[in-house]
């Protein structure tokens, strides 16, 4: 992995996209990294974990309503009806 920084990657752009291809280029102001060249596979592996966390905490929300309904005694279908009106 390289480190460079913003003043760097902006002359070293069309290198550091080749770069990025086999290994992330992290771009640093100062002491603090602020952002990284990665490969659009690399992107894509993180695109995917992030959409999969957010899948993951809507079915946990909606397993969540169910049990809280039924403990209430509402119906799945009034769930829906309540949803629908975001009246919960």
């Amino acid at each position: 992995m390289q480190t460079v920084s913003q003043a760097e990657a902006m002359q070293k752009l069309p290198e550091l996209l080749q770069e990025a291809k086999s290994s992330a280029v992290v771009i640093r102001d100062g002491n603090e990294s602020v952002g990284a060249i990665v490969s659009m596979d690399d992107y894509e592996v993180v695109r995917r974990a992030k959409i999969d966390k957010a899948l993951k905490a809507m079915d946990d929300l909606g397993a969540l309503l169910r049990r809280e309904a039924a403990r209430e005694g509402t119906s799945l279908d009034e769930l829906e009806k309540m949803l629908d009106r975001h009246t919960i």
